[in-house]
């Protein structure tokens, strides 16, 4: 059946004037598409922004296919380089079944403009037995090849040798675009969408970085538990790159408990692995009766390996009574790496703050 064709005509018989390639060029550049189905949509009472609109799915070469004798393609249009064709009627086909096995045959489009003075537009149907895959044979850029010819797929209709139809599947699963808007108009639509963070989320760019400070607030605020000296259960913080330790234990050294963890060459603890010095440092721990006195003090070092252990010459080398431990110190850390990942790569970022 053979459809009609945009602005086609002959300018030496003084027929139809309009230059056909003119005007097909101006069409695909202001749609930004090369080939596709011309959607059939219209603005939404819902949506007065516009950018969702009504699909019009009985003018979108609407399908009816029962069995292989009543396949039925209603009205649409389609464009190939800007050479627009349209069909305004119901096109029916009959197919023959297969006599075993499934047959897969392709409705399609086809523009021929090999004659110069009668661009031709054509629906059809082509039996591409037992195979699922159908490359169309014309493909020309009817822009740079101006009496070229170009084939478009709109459906692949699987049939049973009982002539009843198994599955179809339409032209967006076949490789072809459907055309929906112009070009420039999209990009207001993205531009009207610009204060939100992407298509697929109502999360505004506020609410995005927002989100994003408090991310970036969870990775620099830290805290961990450790044991000192045997004691568990002490907090350590890190906020940023700055950590602090503040430990108030009972100690209670009928357990030997000095003597084993403040001997020579003795580790008292290990940091927990974010909560280590950039570089090594001295601080002091104290034991007081459970009046506040002092009992006793003596300097440790904590070193980069988060280890820490008394320095040796300082303190007593006995406590014979229960008492407290007390321990503080504030040390710079070295910046966390944070792994994300963008564009299909991982990156990594050192957060100081």
């Amino acid at each position: 059946m053979r459809l009609e064709v945009a602005a086609a005509g002959n300018a030496n018989e003084n027929i139809n004037l309009i230059d056909a390639q003119f005007q097909a060029e101006a069409l695909r550049a202001l749609r930004g598409k090369d080939c596709g189905v011309l959607d059939n949509s219209f603005f939404s009472d819902a949506n007065p922004r516009g950018d969702k609109r009504d699909e019009n799915a009985s003018f979108m070469w609407e399908l009816t296919a029962e069995n292989a004798q009543t396949i039925t393609i209603g009205r649409g249009m389609a464009s190939a380089y800007g050479y627009d064709i349209k069909n305004k009627d119901e096109v029916t086909f009959t197919v023959v079944a297969p006599s075993a096995g499934s047959k897969f045959v392709f409705i399609f489009l086809s523009w021929d403009l090999s004659n110069p003075t009668e661009a031709l537009g054509e629906i059809d149907i082509h039996d591409n037995g037992g195979a699922a895959a159908w490359t169309p044979p014309y493909q020309d850029n009817l822009i740079t090849s101006p009496i070229g010819k170009y084939q478009m797929p709109l459906y692949r209709i699987e049939i049973n040798p009982s002539g009843q139809v198994v599955s179809t599947a339409e032209w967006t699963a076949l490789g072809v675009e459907t055309i929906i808007g112009v070009h420039h108009a999209q990009n207001a639509e993205l531009s009207y969408q610009a204060c939100y963070a992407d298509d697929n989320t109502s999360e505004t760019i506020g609410e995005r970085l927002q989100a994003l400070v408090a991310r970036v607030n969870s990775l620099g605020f830290r805290q961990a538990t450790f044991s000192i000296a045997g004691i568990g259960g002490q907090i350590i913080t890190r906020q940023g790159n700055y950590v602090k330790v503040r430990v108030q234990a009972a100690v209670h050294p009928q357990l030997e408990w000095y003597a084993q963890y403040f001997a020579n060459d003795k580790t008292i603890c290990t940091l927990p692995e974010l909560f280590r010095p950039t570089a090594s440092l001295t601080a002091s721990m104290v034991v007081a009766n459970n009046d506040g006195t002092q009992i006793a003090a003596f300097a440790v070092i904590i070193s980069q390996d988060g280890s820490i252990k008394r320095i040796i010459g300082s303190g007593p080398d006995v406590i014979n009574q229960d008492a407290t431990l007390i321990f503080c110190a504030g040390f710079e850390a070295p910046a966390i790496p944070v792994e994300e990942e963008r564009d299909g790569e991982h990156r990594y970022y050192a957060f100081d703050k």
